[in-house]
């Protein structure tokens, strides 16, 4: 796993929660931190189970994070990608959405996995409320746009009520619900950047 936590009482129960579940916690980049959070803190996401029609509901809790603020010298990508050879590499647009360093971060990220031939995915998981106070849709797309430049398999739903890769192409609703083959021919190009990786199945409903 590849982060950053605040370096505090927090940060180190979620690091023991994580090697509870066998994943290494060794690239974890430690953020040093005040008492109370005002240097950074780390996030928290609490999610509501719902009930019989009506839908669970989300409040994230993620500004001033530790992660928020990591730049791309937090972290020696040569060693992680080249030295250690990682083999893939995934992130996504809820990571790049915490703030506009995240934004430049991710993309740096991306690139230095791609020189090193490692697999990059990446989940779109468009959140307006997420993106609003640093650009909106247009840094949204902005910044998909970029990683797409060098990403394998790139994921997201084109369906009533989604509009991740519609929105990455920057096409308005109604070119989001075109026939299939039209939807097939995006995912298709998304999906399938590279020939020797399996394409997942896309589910329509």
């Amino acid at each position: 796993m590849l982060t950053a936590f605040a370096d505090n009482e927090v940060g180190r129960l979620m690091k023991d929660f994580i090697e509870q579940g066998g994943v290494s916690t060794e690239l974890i980049y430690w953020k040093k931190t005040d008492g109370i959070g005002r240097i950074c803190r780390n996030g928290i996401n609490f999610t509501e189970r719902g009930f019989g029609i009506r839908g669970a509901v989300g409040c994230s809790d993620r500004a001033n994070t530790a992660i928020s603020q990591a730049t791309a010298e937090d972290f020696d990508f040569d060693t992680v990608f080249g030295k250690l050879g990682v083999r893939w590499l995934h992130t996504g647009g809820i990571y790049a959405a915490l703030s506009e360093q995240s934004c430049e971060t991710v993309i740096a990220a991306c690139k230095a996995a791609k020189k090193y031939g490692t697999v990059i995915s990446y989940d779109l998981n468009y959140r307006p409320s997420m993106w609003s106070a640093i650009g909106g849709l247009e840094k949204a797309r902005e910044v998909n746009r970029e990683v797409a430049r060098y990403v394998d398999v790139m994921i997201g739903n084109e369906r009533p009520g989604s509009r991740d890769l519609s929105e990455l192409q920057g096409r308005g609703d109604d070119a989001a619900h075109r026939e299939d083959r039209d939807g097939q021919r995006l995912e298709g190009h998304l999906l399938g950047r590279r020939r020797d990786l399996p394409v997942p199945g896309i589910q329509r409903p």
